[in-house]
């Protein structure tokens, strides 16, 4: 014999049905946010690989400047000073 209590229960219990629908708009859910994070993920190492192009442009192109001008400031002054 099924009591009051546990009669009640079962009439609120979700269909199997209706538990796999709500499974299944979860999972898109989540599809569409892993999505939205992938692009956003994509767009900061973006962000990132400029930042680390520009950073070492800025370290390295003047580096190569001055083994070009070094060697010209040292024969001006050996010049001048007549060395």
């Amino acid at each position: 014999m099924v009591s009051r209590s546990e009669a009640t229960f079962e009439s609120y219990r979700p269909s199997q049905d209706h538990m796999e629908q709500e499974i299944l708009e979860k999972i898109d859910r989540q599809e569409k946010r892993i999505e939205e994070i992938f692009v956003s993920v994509e767009k900061t190492r973006k962000y990132f690989l400029w930042t680390l192009i520009i950073t070492a442009a800025a370290i390295i192109l003047p580096l190569i400047g001055l083994a070009f001008a070094i060697p010209f400031f040292l024969r001006t002054l050996s010049a001048s000073l007549g060395i």
